[in-house]
């Protein structure tokens, strides 16, 4: 029984062996057959093609190249081509920033040092710049990622693009070539900028441009062959804009004020942050700005350089210093005349609506505009001048000369220290202000004046002086013909002096006043009194008050020799020369020296001969008295002729009072006659006879 069951143990055993080897012969046959892992061959000429492919490079400093990709196919010379989407992550370095570029394949070069991307390239920065294009390789050599063909990038508040395009790890800088063109969006500045080249350096904060630089922000248009754009923090806000080489500027807000263009060999330009927008510009070389204005062309300012402050909303003009050279022109706000004004420097400063309404010159001054006048222009110089104009400077409104001040409008000149221009009013205002040695003077055709004030109204002209006036009139034979016409009492060969508290001038009419204390003299003639009045359209004289006169006559000889040369002088409350009627006539309280004796009267005139100012006559009126030497007479009327030396008087009655020897003896009667060099009187007509004549002592005025 037990040799039965070991028998059969051992039969079973023998059994399963060989059902075990028959099973285990049986399932390696059928492992034999390798159909279901068979790789298809994409390149015959790849010695290695593999799935789900993975490259990592790495040096010292750790993994800075890692290639993933759906499959990989190496080639003998070692290149590798990697397909089905790939994705290049390139490691952060201490001085690189890190990135992935992601296309549709790539190559590998041998030696593992370039990869190159094609096929709807993406780029993406640590930085946060994104960029799209059909190609792209990165070196590692020199950590530089190239785009040959169209690229487009993006970050935040920033879009750009070029024909071509270099992105460098060191520095994290992006260099755009061929029509490349940078957007930003910043809200207060946003622009966009295109250019042949551009240089977007992240990480030092700054964009650079070169090639026909051409900015769209906004207002503001510009243009130059090259740019620099500097940003604050992480490129988070534009700080400054530089254009340089031809810079130009065009503003498109037509507002009186408003910038209408700025160039320059260089422009600065200066933003105040990202909520504020544009604040500065400073222009370097053949500087010009223009502002537009109430007319055509506007203002314009050039210089050698200048700065330029604008209101916060970035677009009026608020503030402006200029220097070397400074030309501003003004087009008269469309309804004055053009204006130009150049000095070494000019200071603009700004009024309540943000743009520039004052503005000081300074240093060689000279002002210039078209007069209104027939002169031709008007021009004006001095060290300092100070301005105020209206509509952000499209028309000027006043302007204060101040230091060697020098005024011209055709023949018309004015001088002084100090002169106040009132462009609406046509008129300029001279004084000495601090400076007393400047004594203001207007020169004209006529003459000149000086006085502590002057004011110049251009129309006419017309000349108001005040205190301490001195006239000097040109001899009327100098001026030019029929401008100009002295009293034929004066020498027509010689100046005219004039002195007064006042003078009031008037070229329309020819007409001056003297008032105050007012004193005209030639050599030894004179007048004066309250108040003169010559009228040079005519020759006629006035005196208004106090009438003081003293000039020569020539006068019948004696002996009926040659007329003889003789002052004559006389008074009045009036006086007045007719200078067509050879007149003169004294009123109130007249008085006239004659031949032989003293005339009062009323009103005494005296004739003179047309044709050499010589005595022809005299009459007096009203209240009429004579006195000479020995002989007082009084009447109503009294005619003297000089040509025989006669008078004759009339009244109710004439009275003659003689003295004779001791005593005096008076006559009377309707009229009288007699002559200035013998005694021969005649009453009423009758010779010799006395009518009513009395004797007896002399009384006080004529003892």
């Amino acid at each position: 029984m037990a040799t039965w069951r070991r028998s059969a143990r051992l039969a079973l055993l023998l059994f399963v062996a060989a059902l075990g080897t028959a099973v285990l012969v049986g399932l390696r046959e059928r492992a034999v057959p390798a159909s279901g892992i068979v790789i298809e061959r994409t390149d015959p000429r790849a010695v290695i093609q593999t799935r789900g492919s993975r490259i990592v490079q790495a040096d010292s400093l750790g993994d800075n190249f890692n290639v993933v990709a759906g499959r990989q196919l190496t080639y003998p010379d070692g290149e590798v081509r990697m397909l089905g989407g790939v994705e290049v992550e390139v490691g952060a370095r201490d001085d690189r920033e890190e990135f992935v570029l992601r296309g549709a394949e790539a190559a590998i070069d041998g030696d593992r040092a370039e990869v190159r991307l094609s096929g709807d390239v993406r780029f993406t920065a640590g930085s946060g710049l994104e960029a799209r294009s059909e190609q792209a390789s990165y070196t590692r050599a020199d950590g530089v990622v190239r785009m040959p063909g169209a690229a487009s990038f993006t970050r935040d508040g920033l879009r750009a693009s070029g024909r071509q395009a270099v992105y460098e790890r060191a520095g994290d800088r992006l260099r755009l070539r061929g029509d490349a063109v940078v957007a930003l969006a910043a809200s207060a500045a946003p622009m966009r900028i295109a250019a042949a080249t551009a240089l977007i350096a992240q990480t030092d904060g700054y964009m650079a441009f070169d090639g026909g630089v051409a900015i769209d922000a906004g207002r503001l248009r510009m243009a130059a062959s090259r740019a620099r754009a500097d940003f604050s923090g992480e490129m988070a806000a534009l700080e400054s804009l530089r254009l340089r080489d031809g810079a130009r500027i065009l503003g498109g807000d037509r507002d009186p004020g408003q910038l209408q263009a700025m160039t320059a060999s260089d422009i600065r330009l200066r933003y105040a942050g990202a909520d504020r927008g544009l604040e500065q510009a400073a222009l370097t070389g053949g500087a010009k700005l223009a502002l537009f204005g109430t007319g055509d062309r506007g203002t314009t300012i050039a210089a050698g350089s200048m700065d330029v402050g604008f209101a916060p909303d970035g677009g009026g003009v608020s503030s402006l210093d200029a220097r070397e050279g400074v030309v501003l022109d003004v087009d008269g706000g469309g309804s004055g005349p053009p204006q130009r004004i150049s000095a070494d420097a000019l200071r603009g400063t700004s009024g309540a609506g943000n743009t520039l309404e004052q503005v000081r010159f300074d240093g060689s001054v000279e002002y210039r505009e078209d007069s209104r006048t027939a002169s031709g222009e008007r021009i004006g110089r001095a060290d300092h001048l100070e301005t105020a104009f209206t509509a952000g400077l499209s028309a000027l409104a006043g302007a204060t000369f101040r230091g060697r001040v020098a005024f011209e409008d055709g023949a018309v000149r004015g001088f002084g220290h100090e002169a106040r221009y009132r462009v609406a009013e046509n008129t300029i205002d001279l004084t000495a202000g601090d400076a007393p040695d400047q004594t203001p003077r207007v020169v004209d055709g006529r003459g000149s004046v000086q006085a502590e004030t002057i004011r110049l109204v251009f129309d006419g002209p017309r000349i108001a002086a005040r205190a301490g006036v001195e006239s000097v009139l040109r001899p009327a034979a100098d001026v030019a013909a029929g401008d100009v016409r002295h009293p034929g009492l004066l020498d027509s060969a010689q100046p005219v002096l004039v002195v007064a508290d006042e003078l009031a001038y008037d070229g329309r009419t020819r007409i001056g006043t003297y008032a105050g204390g007012a004193r005209l003299w030639q050599g030894e003639t004179q007048f004066q009194g309250d108040t003169i009045v010559l009228d040079e359209a005519v020759g006629d004289l006035r005196i208004e008050g106090a009438a003081r006169t003293r000039f020569p006559l020539l006068r019948t000889d004696a002996d009926g020799g040659l007329p003889r040369k003789s002052l004559s002088t006389g008074r009045g409350a009036v006086m007045r020369y007719e200078n067509a009627a050879q007149r003169v006539t004294y009123t109130t309280d007249a008085g006239l020296q004659l031949p032989g004796g003293e005339l009062t009267a009323d009103e005494i005139q005296v004739h003179l001969r047309a044709d050499d100012n010589a005595l022809d006559r005299v009459a007096a009126a009203g209240n009429v008295a004579f006195a000479s030497p020995g002989r007082r007479v009084a009447g109503d009327t009294l005619v003297y002729h000089d040509a025989d030396g006669r008078y004759e008087l009339a009244g109710r009655p004439v009275r003659m009072i003689e003295k004779i020897d001791a005593e005096c003896r008076e006559t009377t009667g309707r009229t009288l006659t007699f002559f200035r060099e013998t005694d021969d009187v005649s009453v009423d007509g009758q010779a010799g006879v006395r009518t009513a004549t009395t004797s007896g002592a002399c009384p006080e005025s004529i003892r």
